[in-house]
């Protein structure tokens, strides 16, 4: 497959449904975005996927996602916020499995405080649903905010027996 002059790779016939992708990202559209925030308020990337879904550069990509499949990047990409889409996606980059990771203003990882953590909290509910929406092939990053360590541990526990496949700390 070529596109702009270079040739992009296909997965090789002997690895199709071996590879594991170790960087995708799931993205969430600004309402939902908004909701996880909660008082946090979301700051950049809610303002950026606001402004950007919508414009003629999103529509434009989301039109060429299938077929540039290893070119289109970011919320436009094929998968990128919908688990189905995510599944046809892998299966057609032969990938068996995603390592998945957020795509917030991490403000719910990394900030202190109660309103944080119950952000954290609807995140990882939010990434639970849509990993398994994926049948478990998208392991999304469940995300451990540290600043009070009995949440921490109680957190850390919940989301793994409800399935978390990988966690990320601040």
């Amino acid at each position: 497959m070529a596109d702009a002059g270079l040739d992009i790779p296909r997965t090789a016939a002997p690895f199709i449904g071996r590879i594991l992708d170790g960087d995708g990202h799931m993205y969430m559209d600004a309402q939902m975005l908004r909701e996880i925030a909660g008082d946090l308020d979301g700051g950049h990337m809610v303002d950026f996927i606001g402004q950007y879904v919508g414009s003629d550069t999103f529509v434009a990509d989301r039109n060429r996602n299938r077929d540039e499949l290893w070119n289109v990047k970011g919320i436009a990409a094929l998968g990128a916020y919908d688990p189905a889409e995510r599944i046809e996606a892998l299966d057609s980059m032969g990938m068996r499995a995603q390592l998945t990771f957020y795509n917030t203003g991490s403000g719910e990882l990394r900030i202190d405080s109660p309103a944080a953590r119950a952000a954290c909290r609807r995140y990882n509910d939010y990434s639970l649903a849509w990993q398994k929406q994926t049948g478990d092939r998208a392991r999304v990053a469940m995300e451990i905010n540290m600043g009070d360590r009995d949440w921490a541990l109680e957190e850390t526990a919940r989301v793994i027996k409800a399935g978390a496949k990988i966690i990320t700390l601040p």
